[in-house]
């Protein structure tokens, strides 16, 4: 099943519905997602998009005559989906046992505030998509101009995220989280999905390059052991310094993922235990900068008198050096010898 996102910020004119026609042709889409279309929803709306086999049928968040900033529409191969909640900033739909929520967040954390507790779960565990735009973001490096997000916000956002026990889908591709494969295609910014974690954690291993965002302790899980894999691949050429490189970079994943779930149980839990959790991150970056010390050859000292400190230099004689060795020039051999 292909399910379609846009934030299409307006679909009165022609050229917003061309473009919302061209796009579910471009993404062969079985479910659309429309946020802020700025009109109403009726049949002879929807037969103006010309979306071949389509419903005219459209769930939206219309009430008491105010326009809705959210329509799903689904082919007429399916059948129609179950309204399970409906609100100013989300509609959940159930689609024979796949549950969809379509999402556009407010930009009022007040307001918003109200959605977390509007989507929670609790302990239910259900094939479960949610995607759209949050208005919120869970790093500051994702947010882009504009007033600064406060970090009890994105604590708020990240909080909602593990206790569904949630995990942020790539923007662009797919994953296989789920009951069954869903396709995912997302226009507008910036869209965030995330899908409940129903399978087993060797099936997610395939995809651990993608960025997953979401249960903390899952993402440790995925993160150690890649960590042990990584370790395992340099064990069978330990002179390989790309290998080397990408357990280091396996060994910080994990060091940021047991940092960032201290603090989170930190928050939870208003205890103060998280000064040895501080001594545990020290310790580990800095058996990082010892291992990366021992193998890198800081000065080589060529001569009595020369010693090299520069590392092209280093390379670059090592380099001449078995050059030299092992491609020498032609040498007399007495034919005695054969």
């Amino acid at each position: 099943m292909r399910v379609f996102y846009w934030n299409a910020q307006g679909l009165a004119k022609d050229g917003a519905r061309a473009k919302l026609h061209e796009l579910s042709f471009l993404h062969k889409a079985d479910i659309i997602c429309i946020a802020e279309p700025h009109i109403f929803c009726n049949v002879r709306f929807v037969r103006s998009l010309k979306l071949v086999d389509f419903c005219e049928d459209v769930i939206t968040n219309e009430v008491d005559g105010e326009k809705g900033n959210i329509f799903i529409l689904w082919r007429n191969t399916l059948l129609r989906p179950d309204i399970l909640s409906t609100s100013k900033q989300a509609i959940t739909v159930n689609f024979v046992g796949d549950f969809i929520t379509a999402v556009h967040a407010s930009y009022n954390p007040v307001v918003r505030k109200r959605l977390w507790r509007q989507l929670g779960l609790g302990f239910i565990s259900i094939p479960w998509l949610v995607l759209g735009d949050f208005n919120c973001v869970l790093r500051l490096e994702e947010k882009k101009g504009g007033r600064p997000i406060k970090e009890v916000y994105m604590n708020e956002f990240r909080s909602w995220i593990s206790d569904n026990g949630l995990v942020e889908v790539d923007a662009i591709g797919f994953m296989q989280l789920v009951e069954e494969n869903w396709n995912l295609d997302l226009n507008g910014a910036p869209p965030f999905v995330f899908t409940s974690k129903l399978r087993r954690l060797k099936e997610v291993l395939k995809i651990w390059n993608k960025t997953i965002f979401g249960d903390v302790q899952f993402r440790l899980k995925l993160a150690e052991l890649k960590l042990e894999t990584e370790n395992d691949l340099l064990d069978y050429d330990p002179a390989d310094e790309f290998q080397f490189l990408k357990v280091t970079d396996a060994k910080k994943d994990v060091d940021d993922v047991r940092t960032e779930l201290a603090i989170m149980l930190k928050m939870k839990s208003r205890v103060t235990w998280l000064e040895d959790g501080d001594q545990h991150t020290r310790f580990f970056h800095n058996s990082i900068r010892m291992r990366r010390s021992q193998n890198t050859i800081s000065e080589l000292k060529v001569s009595n008198d020369t010693t090299l400190l520069l590392q092209d230099e280093i390379k670059d004689f090592i380099v001449n050096h078995y050059q030299a060795k092992f491609n020498g020039g032609d040498v007399h051999i007495d034919p005695v010898f054969f």
